[in-house]
Formats: structure tokens, C-alpha cells, sequence
């Protein structure tokens, strides 16, 4: 289980509301499953709540081959923004191969 919004992060128990908690599928490691749950809300905050994004806008993602900036990407291609990406030209730059961006 993952869960977000509750005190006492670093304990090893936690009681909390069930709509806090997320079921992680067993064959999904725990690390990946808060990275990607963070890397998510943030990508989510900063095209919803931060900036509204919307459909037709153009948007540049700073290092989009990272986690974070896959993520904006794929929203920002779902929401119907025109999409450019920037990424260090070094081995980092190519996405993960679990990697799998929208295509529209």
C-alpha cells in the first residue's frame, strides 16, 4: 500500500482514512510506486494548478526524457497542448524503456 497525505510519514504504522490509500500491485517494486505516485501529483499540480494548461497551447518540458517530465508530457498531450521537449544530450536523454508516451 501507498498512501499520501498523512502525518508521520516515517513511521511504521500509520492509521489514516482509506481514501488516503492506494493498493500497489505486488509485482510493482514499493520505490517505483512512490516515484511514480510524486512524479504524478507534481505533473498533475504544475498542468492543472499551477498553470491551467489547455488545449491548443504551446508548452516547452525542461528535461523531458526524466520521470517527471514523461509524465507532463503525456498530460500535456492528453489535455491537447502542442508539446516540445528538451533534454541533455547525454545518455540520459533517451526515455526509459518502460517508457511508453501518448501519442496524438
Amino acid at each position: 500500500m501507498a498512501f499520501f497525505g498523512a502525518a508521520g510519514s516515517y513511521a511504521e504504522a500509520v492509521v489514516l482514512p482509506a481514501a488516503g490509500v492506494v493498493p500497489v500491485p505486488r509485482e510493482v517494486e514499493i520505490r517505483s510506486a512512490v516515484t511514480l505516485t510524486l512524479q504524478g501529483m507534481t505533473a498533475h499540480y504544475l498542468t492543472k494548478d499551477a498553470y491551467k494548461l489547455t488545449a491548443g497551447e504551446k508548452v516547452l518540458i525542461h528535461a523531458g526524457a526524466g520521470g517527471t517530465g514523461l509524465l507532463l508530457i503525456q498530460i500535456a498531450k492528453l489535455i491537447g497542448a502542442e508539446v516540445f521537449g528538451a533534454a541533455f544530450a547525454g545518455a540520459s536523454a533517451a526515455p526509459a524503456p518502460t517508457a511508453r508516451l501518448v501519442n496524438r
